[in-house]
């Protein structure tokens, strides 16, 4: 059997921001052809891969910044469909998702579709203002971090049983 490679990864796609994880062991294809009970080893393993993204999902909801609730709310989740499933994906579609993940720089802020902006308190309508910028709060990153040590159980206890199954 080949050698088991676990490889954990965070990035920011399109927008989207999804997380996704992959946990990937070298050589399970050779493997399955070997094993008697492929169908325990594929549930084992679709268990598993499903157990892991929950976990992110409700450490990353625990993490996610809350003012109105619809960042939190809008978290969703998806495991790969396949059979031996190679993925779980969280994440959001809400706009301001990726500047409440990774903070942004200082900026300028102009009026879209008016000459000047104003707000309650202002003492007069201003043509620009300056935003100091805002801090990461990397509630995604930090969340898969946290999920990491029952991931890593999880995995143990499947590689586990695959050797249960390997022996037999």
């Amino acid at each position: 059997m080949g050698e088991r490679v676990i490889v954990f990864h965070a990035a920011r796609d399109s927008g989207l921001m999804p997380l996704l994880v992959t946990a990937q062991i070298v050589g399970i294809e050779a493997f399955l052809r070997r094993v008697r009970d492929r169908g325990a080893v594929m549930g084992a393993w679709r268990s598993t891969v499903t157990k892991a993204t929950y976990a992110i999902h409700d450490e990353v909801f625990r993490r996610t910044p809350r003012v109105t609730g619809h960042l939190q709310r809008s978290l969703t989740t998806q495991v790969d469909p396949s059979p031996l499933p190679m993925w779980g994906r969280i994440g959001t579609n809400v706009s301001y998702a990726p500047p409440v993940h990774f903070g942004t720089r200082a900026h300028e802020i102009r009026p879209r579709r008016k000459r000047a902006l104003s707000w309650r308190g202002a003492r007069h309508p201003v043509r620009r203002v300056w935003h100091p910028g805002t801090r990461a709060q990397p509630f995604m990153t930090e969340g898969m971090r946290a999920a990491l040590p029952l991931i890593v159980r999880l995995l143990r206890a499947c590689g586990d049983d695959i050797a249960h199954w390997w022996s037999r």
